[in-house]
């Protein structure tokens, strides 16, 4: 958000052209579906890239995050983490 302005500056994902958009013609999607899980439920990590050290560790959903599209998943040694629920079974 540009305070001078009061206009988000955002990016087309479709075509990469730049915008100065206001608040009022914004709207905020709630990102993706929790999927199958439910909290308290366990789940296996699968496919991460970056955090590579946490795949095939298990863990428990906490809670869904609508904004984030991720779940947080409560590990035995890492504590929380916000992962996508194509990275869980």
């Amino acid at each position: 958000l540009d305070p001078g302005t009061g206009r988000w500056h955002i990016k087309i994902d479709t075509t990469g052209e730049k915008k100065a958009l206001k608040t009022d013609n914004l709207e905020l999607l709630l990102a993706h579906d929790p999927g199958k899980f439910k909290s308290g439920m366990a789940v296996l990590i699968h496919g991460l890239k970056g955090a590579a050290h946490l795949n095939d560790q298990e863990g428990i959903c906490e809670q869904w995050d609508p904004v984030k599209g991720r779940w947080n998943i409560r590990l035995p040694l890492e504590g929380i983490k916000a992962l996508k629920p194509e990275n869980l079974e």
